[in-house]
Parts: structure tokens; sequence; C-alpha cells
């Protein structure tokens, strides 16, 4: 029992360091909040100004460096129409043609092989269904009622004897496809996706305001000067101390706890984020275990001090230590502050890295990430020229991946249409497609396939096979 005990804490440590990079950079953004609410203190505002500062002059570079300015609201009507023409070297040719509006979303899709086209299929989401219908091929149209997807995924389950295990993954696919509607967004249990919306605004402005208050009742103190390579040199830079009461950062892990057991579109949300920095879904009671262990850890701790460098009125470091837990970001400018710079989180022996080195030459732009989780590091480069257009985009895995694409981006219609060229895209060093790819905000003609209607879970083997079996012949 004792065994067991020590491996799930073990398991909470590992999805540890997520959660404290995520509570770090609030607590880190907060200054800009709390500059935006005027607080009087003269340390305490200097701070603030300096993240401030530090975060809009590099938005704005970046911005301008990627030549995307006007295009931001691009899709504020909710419009959206995609004309794609792509080659898979070789293997075959993809048209497609997808258009979104406030309601639906309509996909059109052709597949050739040198200049003959083999197969058409036509794709339609609602708020009420999907359908997907292959005119050339059959008059079948095949469909998925989202009112009544609980009772037909029973059925399916049961026609194909599905196991124990698929069948709960079919459920939770099936609720999740419930929950979202044809943007993509969710639909807060068939109140439209508003609900959903504001649960998860909620659940940010109570982080927001339990992270100000402990901002705000932390003591800031000027600290020694220190030397840090800032814009390619040793600079002296002021120093400040943010103090935090132990029992405060406690509380506000017990918050974010509260928090997540209490509103569902939040843990939907932070579970997402797992997923995506981990590779893997957090399970419910490893997420609350580690915000326990958060909470004790900090009291054992004691108070939290947070070293802050400043200069030029923009950070040029943010460092503690606080028994098993370190953070140390450099940001060490160029032509933006964030230009250059590295962070490093650690939480006993697991470790985060991200080094970003970055050069703006006339119109050249070029950016490098690197990236280091427990020993394997991942690195992505972006390139680009601000007159022509082109870029390049190269991710490497050591030893494993690698992935290369290089093309042009055109604005065809300042703010409203651009198109990307992709001369290349290879994974492993093998080309994979290229071909053209057009994005407008003005939705085309959403058609709905039409013909016979086949609920897909209800269908049974022998409905299957008639189907396939036709669509092969047509193939042949």
């Amino acid at each position: 029992m004792e065994e067991m005990k020590e491996k799930k804490s073990g398991n909470a440590v590992k999805i540890i360091i997520p959660i404290v990079v995520g509570i770090v950079m609030v607590l880190i953004l907060l200054a800009v909040a709390v500059a935006t609410r005027n607080l009087g203190k003269n340390p305490r505002k200097t701070l603030a100004n300096a993240v401030d500062k530090t975060f809009s002059m590099s938005g704005d570079a970046i911005e301008e460096a990627w030549q995307m300015d006007g295009y931001t609201d691009m899709f504020k009507d909710e419009q959206m129409h995609i004309d794609a023409d792509i080659d898979f070297s070789g293997l075959g040719t993809m048209e497609i043609r997808i258009d979104k509006d406030k309601e639906r979303y309509g996909m059109l899709m052709g597949v050739g092989y040198y200049g003959v086209s083999i197969i058409e299929a036509n794709l339609y989401i609602d708020e009420e269904e999907m359908r997907l219908g292959i005119p050339e091929v059959t008059d079948d149209v095949f469909y998925v009622n989202f009112a009544t997807f609980n009772e037909d995924i029973e059925t399916f389950i049961e026609n194909y004897d599905i196991d124990d295990d698929l069948a709960d993954e079919l459920r939770a696919l099936g609720e999740e496809l419930q929950n979202m509607d044809a943007k993509g967004n969710a639909r807060g249990n068939g109140k439209g996706d508003s609900q959903n919306d504001e649960a998860l605004t909620e659940a940010f402005e109570q982080l927001v305001d339990a992270a100000y208050d402990l901002y705000a009742k932390a003591e800031i103190t000027e600290a020694d000067s220190k030397d840090l390579m800032v814009n390619g040199r040793k600079r002296s830079c002021m120093g400040y101390v943010v103090t935090i009461d132990d029992t405060k950062i406690a509380e506000y892990f017990r918050t974010y706890k509260e928090i997540y057991e209490n509103n569902e579109a939040f843990r939907n949300y932070l579970n997402q984020v797992m997923i995506a920095t981990t590779g893997n879904e957090a399970e419910y009671d490893l997420i609350l275990e580690a915000f326990d262990i958060l909470s004790d850890a900090c009291l054992e701790a004691g108070d939290l001090q947070i070293y802050c460098y400043i200069y030029d009125d923009v950070l040029a470091q943010i460092y503690f230590e606080n028994g098993d837990m370190f953070f140390e970001w450099n940001i060490c400018g160029g032509n933006f502050p964030l230009e250059n710079m590295d962070l490093t989180v650690a939480y006993g022996s697991e470790e985060f890295v991200i080094k970003r080195s970055g050069s703006l030459d006339g119109s050249d732009y070029e950016a490098e990430y690197q990236i280091s989780v427990d020993d394997e590091e991942l690195i992505f480069t972006a390139e680009c020229d601000k007159e022509s257009g082109d870029f390049r985009f190269e991710l490497e895995e050591e030893y494993y991946f690698s992935m290369l694409l290089e093309g042009n981006i055109e604005k065809t219609v300042h703010g409203s249409e651009y198109t990307i060229t992709i001369d290349t895209f290879k994974v492993n060093d093998r080309e994979i497609l290229y071909g053209d790819i057009t994005v407008s905000n003005e939705c085309g003609e959403i058609e709905v396939p039409e013909g016979d209607l086949h609920n897909v879970l209800e269908m049974t083997e022998d409905d299957w096979y008639d189907i396939l079996g036709e669509i092969s012949y047509y193939l042949y």
C-alpha cells in the first residue's frame, strides 16, 4: 500500500512543472494589471511598467517582422473561405474548398491523379448534424445526429460488440462532439457556446483576482543592482525583491484547486493544456494531488522572494529559488526585449528549458527556439523576408525527427485575403507535398449533401459491405 502511494505521488510530481510554469507566468504578468490599477508605491509601479513595456515592445516588433498588421481582425465577422490546391509529390493531387459562417461549416474535397478525378467528397456540419456525401460515387449520404448521439453510440457499441475500454472512449468522443459547434467552439450543453465561455471567463477572473491579491499584498523593496547581459553587453541592472507570504501562496494554490474542482469549463481547458505540454491527459485525482503537493511545499519552503532586475525600463531577469522549485528567466534583448532570452523552470530533478535567439537584418528576420525537457531537445527555426514574403520553418528533434516547410505569403487583398505558396513540405528529408492555399474572410456557398440518408452509428456490417462494394466498383 505504501509503495502504491509513493508511485502515485511520483506521478503527481511529474505533472507539476506545467502547472508551475502557468502559475509563475500569471504572477509575472500581474504586474501589467497592477500598473493599470495605479498602485501608488514607486517600486511596485516601476516593476509593473517594466513588465508592460517588455511585452508591448516585443509584441509590436514581432508583428512588424511578420508584416501581419491589418489582419488581426480579419475574421471578426466569423466568415472564412479557404481554397487549397495540393500536390502530394507524384502520389496524387487534392483540391479543397472550405467555407465557414457563424452557424455552418462546409468542405468540398476532390482527389485526383495526373489530371484525372478519382473521388469527390462533401462534408457539412451545423448545430444539429454532420453529413458526408460522395456525389459521383453513390447517392448515399452518411450523417451523425448530435441530438440522438448518446442513444446512437450505444447502438453502435452493441452492433459491433465493442470492448469496454473502447466503448468508454467512444462515449467520451461523443460528449466532445456534442459540446462542439460548427466553428469548433463549445456549445455549453446545448445552450450555445456562451455558457461555456462565461464559465471559463469567470474562472480566469477568479484566478487573476486571487493572483492580483497575492501580488498586491506582497512586499516590494529595492535590491542591490546586478550585472547582466543585455543587448550584447554586461549592464548594471536595478534590482527589486517581491516577497510573498508562504501562507498566501498556499492559499492561492488551494483557490486554483477549488476552481479546477468546481468549474468544468476550466477543468477541460487545463486538461487540454496538459495534453499539449505533456502529450498525455492528466488524471483528475493526480491534478488535485499536485495542487496539494505544491501547497505543502510552499508552506515548508517559507516566504517566496522573487528577484526582478530592470535595465532601460524593461525586464532583464526574473529569478527565484524556493525549496525544490527554481525559476530563472534571462531577457537579453536585441532589436526588442524578448528577441534573445532563456527560461529555466525546475522542480526537484524535473527541468524545463526554453531558449530563444533572434536577429533582424534589413528585411530578413530569423528566430530560433530550443526546448529541452528531461535531456530531450527540440529545435524550431523560423525565417522570413518582410519584403518578399518568403518564409522557412524547420523543426528538428535530436536523432529522431525533422520537418521543413518553405514557401511564400502574398497579401493579395490587404486585411482580408492572403495566399500561401508552399514550395516544399518535407518530413525526415522526404518531400510530402507542395501547393497553394488562399484564405479570405468572405464565406462562399455552403452545399448540403442530399441523397439517401444513413445514420452511420446505426448501420450494420451488411449495410457497410453493400456501400463499400458500390464504392469499390466505381473506383475499379
